[in-house]
């Protein structure tokens, strides 16, 4: 299955591109806040040239996808710490449509939970001021009550529910709410080094 992805997106003349560039915050034309030189499939470009192609209206889908040992890595950047709550709605309906595009467009009516897929969603978050030690007293509380209680930074706290979501609907194997920090310490778990 894993294979059937991936020969779909290179059939369909998906783009690879730098993590650099998928992670590129269009908004603020900002592309130094997640910096790495692998490759990841451009999928959001890819949905757009498909709905184009079809004479349809993109859908909502994730910044990248790769596959790595085995697992099918659903990314999504946000160069922001998802306090906006659009922001997090937004993420939950992009994650949904692309594994509904994978189970009716890919897989032809496959249930994705049920096949051999294995697939994740990788989170990368900026938190911006919240790890500095610029932040207001607030902040500064908020992150050592978290602590005290066993819990994640606040930030990671506010995306519990996308957690919540993906594992409620089972729409993926494993959910990974990581900083850009974490991403980029942990990547050659997610991405590929390129011969």
């Amino acid at each position: 299955m894993c294979c059937q992805v991936i020969e779909f997106l290179d059939n369909h003349d998906a783009e690879l591109n730098t993590i650099t560039e998928l992670a590129k915050d269009d908004c603020r034309n900002d592309n130094s806040w997640c910096r790495c030189e692998l490759f990841a499939y451009d999928y959001d470009k890819f949905m757009q040239n498909f709905c184009n192609q079809l004479r349809i209206k993109s859908f909502a889908s994730v910044d990248a996808l790769v596959k790595h040992n085995n697992w099918i890595n659903l990314i999504e950047f946000k160069n922001s710490d998802c306090r906006n709550k659009d922001t997090r709605s937004k993420t939950k309906r992009k994650l949904a449509d692309t594994i509904h595009f994978f189970e009716k467009c890919i897989l032809n009516e496959f249930v994705i939970s049920q096949s051999n897929l294995r697939y994740r969603f990788i989170l990368v978050f900026n938190p911006g001021d919240e790890s500095t030690e610029f932040n207001n007293g607030y902040e500064s509380l908020n992150r050592q009550i978290n602590r005290l209680g066993g819990l994640d930074s606040p930030s990671k706290e506010r995306l519990r529910g996308v957690v919540d979501y993906c594992n409620t609907l089972r729409l993926c194997h494993d959910i990974k709410i990581l900083t850009v920090d974490e991403f980029l310490t942990s990547i050659n778990e997610y991405v590929p080094c390129q011969e």
